[in-house]
Parts: C-alpha cells; sequence; structure tokens
C-alpha cells in the first residue's frame, strides 16, 4: 500500500496522474497549502489543525502538535523561504500537488501536498519533502 501511495505521488508530480484538477479546485487547494505555511511559520497551532486531516494530527502526535512538527521536521519552510507551486493531478479522491520551496540559503526542495476533502472542504493529508538539489534559486525569486 505504501509502495502504490509513493507511486501515486511520483506519477502526481510529474504529471502523469489521472488527470488534472478543475481550475476552481486548484486555487482551493493553493490557498489552504498557503494557509498553512503561514500558519506553521507563525506557530499557530489551531489554525494549522483546522487546515489538516484528522489522519495528519494522530500522525503528527495529536492536536496542536502539526504546526510544530512540521516546522522542526522541515526548517526549510522557515520564514525567509519562497513557495511556487507546480503541477496537480488528480488520483482518485485525492489530488497532489506539486510545489518547489526555496529557502533562506537558495537550495531547492521539492515537496508533493496530498489533499483530500473532509466534507465540503480540501485539507493536507500527507506533506512529502523530496531531498534538497545542489542547484540554487536565481536572486529574484518571490518570497512568501
Amino acid at each position: 500500500m505504501r509502495f502504490r501511495a509513493t507511486i501515486a505521488v511520483i506519477a502526481g508530480s510529474l504529471g502523469l496522474g489521472g488527470g488534472k484538477a478543475p481550475p476552481d479546485e486548484t486555487v482551493e487547494i493553493r490557498a489552504v497549502i498557503s494557509d498553512l505555511v503561514r500558519a506553521v511559520r507563525a506557530g499557530d497551532a489551531r489554525g494549522a489543525d483546522r487546515l489538516v486531516s484528522r489522519q495528519a494530527r494522530r500522525e503528527s502526535g495529536g492536536p496542536r502538535t502539526f504546526a510544530r512538527a512540521t516546522l522542526d521536521a522541515h526548517p526549510e519552510l522557515r520564514s525567509d523561504s519562497a513557495v511556487q507551486f507546480a503541477g496537480i493531478a488528480e488520483s482518485g479522491r485525492q489530488r497532489l500537488q506539486s510545489a518547489l520551496i526555496t529557502d533562506g540559503a537558495g537550495a531547492l526542495h521539492f515537496v508533493d501536498w496530498q489533499m483530500v476533502r473532509d466534507g465540503d472542504r480540501w485539507v493536507v493529508n500527507a506533506i512529502q519533502f523530496r531531498a534538497a538539489t545542489e542547484a540554487r534559486a536565481a536572486p529574484e525569486a518571490v518570497r512568501s
């Protein structure tokens, strides 16, 4: 099962998933991710918790620990990083949003965000960071 999930994330990040998400879904999903990044950076546990699935909260150690656990595990999300969205793919009932994070040192990090529906809204179910590259971003990269 874990193997299939990994293949789905890789396929989605390469645009090989089951299809592209509709534009309005894409806007909503990217807004959720942007809000989550802001909450994590601010240490806003309550704000972060409302943007992630119950499963993600459980796996991070329980309610109100997701923001701290995420920032501790992934320092590239600190406030001096820039997030640029790449492709989004549909894979059954989930969406896989790929992004590129440029950290404060200019290193590039690839990130896949697994999104699921929770009632009438999208929430983050999993975040997969891939190894940073040796490449450096251009100085004009936009900071978010």
